[in-house]
């Protein structure tokens, strides 16, 4: 992805998924191994996807060994006993864990309370989810552009690229946004019944279903701003908004409409995301005003 090749991890997870689906029908249909058949699959399908990773690495012509014998050789070790640039990956992996500890937190408890309402409740829920996953993963193939060009324009302190990076990318993920909108809301009769006949299901997934129909015009400024702030390598506002949106109004939302049923984990979602939005165009326009994208570079 920093290399903007996206599609050498076009072909690994094509490949990774190809080769679980047919281990899985090899070692679950065929050798009736169960759910053991199916965590062997998805072992051998990371592994290869590994493999094929390191064989797609090997072809980018940078022989790393060549190099580290040729920085021993001429004794010019500094630059891998020099400590800082450890210190600062290490600091932003620890807020991207953090940030991703917080969304991983508020998803389950959303599930969790589903759950307490019901099989039904679940459900539906569960097929609401995934739709709204599949929203967020065709929203973030902009997000990964905007990562890899936000980065390299800060490298070449292109005040100009980073400008139209983010007004580019930010008009194709609106006009996606607004195209999954749309299709949600047409197709809802449809959409739904390709997950599941179950008349209950779907009553209780038509009862909160225009909230998912409102999230994609919300959640697109959430994703693609995080794409500009890891590219930019401001993982500390992320973590700072994931913590805002989760424990000060997530949180409280849910326990104010706790007497909402389904509607209220729903509408404390909404504002879950709306804040986690609203928090990255706040970092993002006072990071614009003052001009410290490229700044500290100069």
């Amino acid at each position: 992805m920093g290399r903007q090749d996206s599609r050498a991890p076009l072909y690994i997870l094509f490949a990774a998924n190809l080769l679980n689906i047919a281990l899985d029908f090899l070692f679950i249909l065929g050798l009736g191994l169960g759910a053991k058949g199916a965590a062997a699959a998805t072992v051998l399908a990371d592994i290869f996807a590994f493999l094929l990773g390191l064989y797609l690495l090997s072809r980018v012509h940078v022989d790393i060994w060549s190099y580290i014998r040729k920085e021993i050789g001429q004794k010019k070790l500094l630059p891998w006993i020099d400590s800082s640039p450890w210190i600062n990956l290490l600091k932003i992996n620890t807020e991207l864990f953090i940030r991703t500890c917080l969304l991983l937190l508020t998803l389950n408890f959303f599930t969790a309370q589903g759950a307490a309402q019901g099989d039904n409740v679940l459900a539906a829920n569960a097929i609401l989810i995934q739709l709204l996953m599949m929203t967020s993963y065709a929203l973030d193939g902009f997000a990964h552009a905007t990562e890899a060009l936000v980065g390299e324009s800060i490298a070449k302190r292109s005040t100009t690229l980073f400008r139209n990076t983010v007004r580019s990318a930010g008009l194709w993920a609106l006009g996606s946004a607004v195209l999954i909108t749309l299709v949600l809301v047409s197709g809802k009769p449809l959409i739904l019944s390709l997950f599941t006949d179950i008349k209950p299901v779907i009553h209780q997934a038509e009862q909160v279903y225009w909230w998912l129909c409102a999230l994609p015009l919300l959640a697109v400024w959430s994703y693609q701003l995080d794409g500009v702030f890891i590219g930019a390598g401001k993982s500390r506002d992320m973590r700072n908004t994931m913590f805002i949106a989760s424990v000060l109004v997530f949180f409280p939302a849910w326990w104010f409409t706790r007497d909402w049923g389904n509607t209220g984990i729903w509408f404390s979602l909404f504002l879950w995301i709306g804040a986690r939005s609203l928090g990255l165009i706040v970092y993002f326009q006072y990071y614009t005003v003052t001009n410290s994208w490229i700044r500290k570079l100069q």
